[in-house]
């Protein structure tokens, strides 16, 4: 395992973990977190991490610019695109010209944007494939859009174990999270993708928007329903809820997804008292570790 950093064309340095197991193969699988997580994904990217060298794959799992080790920037797209190209062409110059993108919500989004030429397979979880509404004032606390609103930048505390003490976002953070393009992201894209959604991803929107992009995605591609992980399902679900197996294939139609009514459950409101999953909350649809201030615990 070897901790590396990459140079942005634009300068910035992005920190990353390397691993190539001795028997390794010549593919490697580059991870693309979300907005405001880290190379960790809160412990998905590492336990998958595991898993993958096991198979005989390297890995390389890194920090967005503004997130974890790396440096300094305010959180939008373009800049995020150009990391993940950097690391895409970092991996590549290591000898792995053959890559599979695990990508995760606005990861997952990003990773497609760049669509390096290296990366020949894509597996998406929680995609954000298409516009979201959300509620700022529930999101984010009055200093925060005040901030917003007079400075044009605020900030996000990063409570993980993360040496990184608070993301910065701009007005611009907010247009990218809420006006996702599935055809801008999806344009140019050739190679086959599987992406995988749970039943929470119904409730927030997430689901439906990997069915309207459906048509775009390329000849050969997979959407699955499946279970939750164990980790933030546990309180959330029954543990009778039998597992949605039922594939869409490209280009076929999508039938709609099967999920079990009893297990269905709703994403924290951002009511004022508490939100009851507490540092567990996904808040509201795929902010990830964007949860408003006003519903932690």
């Amino acid at each position: 395992m070897s901790q590396i950093t990459i140079q942005t064309p634009r300068g910035v340095f992005i920190s990353g973990t390397f691993t190539r197991p001795v028997d390794s193969r010549d593919a490697a699988v580059i991870f693309s977190h979300t907005f405001l997580s880290d190379r960790h994904a809160s412990g998905m990217f590492d336990s998958l991490g595991r898993a993958l060298r096991r198979a005989g794959y390297a890995t390389l799992a890194f920090d967005f610019s503004g997130h974890g080790e790396s440096g300094d920037e305010i959180i939008t797209f373009d800049p995020l695109i150009e990391d993940f190209r950097a690391a895409s062409g970092w991996l590549a110059d290591q000898g792995f010209a053959r890559q599979i993108c695990v990508g995760h919500e606005f990861g997952a989004t990003v990773a497609l944007r760049a669509n390096p030429p290296s990366v020949q397979t894509y597996v998406l979880v929680s995609p954000v494939l298409g516009p979201l509404s959300y509620d700022w004032d529930l999101v984010f606390s009055d200093v925060q859009l005040s901030d917003l609103e007079r400075h044009g930048t605020t900030t996000v505390p990063d409570d993980s174990c993360s040496v990184r003490r608070h993301f910065t976002i701009n007005k611009g953070t907010l247009a990218d999270m809420s006006m996702v393009s599935g055809e801008k992201a999806l344009r140019g894209v050739t190679a086959p993708i599987l992406i995988t959604h749970d039943s929470f991803d119904e409730e927030t929107g997430l689901v439906d928007r990997t069915r309207d992009a459906f048509h775009l995605l390329p000849v050969g591609s997979l959407v699955e329903m499946t279970e939750p992980p164990v980790s933030s399902a546990s309180t959330r679900r029954s543990t009778a809820c039998p597992s949605v197996t039922r594939p869409w294939r490209a280009p076929c139609a999508p039938p709609p997804p099967r999920v079990c009514p009893s297990c269905r459950t709703s994403p924290c409101s951002g009511r004022v008292g508490g939100c009851p999953w507490g540092a567990s909350c996904r808040g509201s649809s795929a902010l990830k570790g964007m949860v408003s201030q006003k519903c932690r615990t």
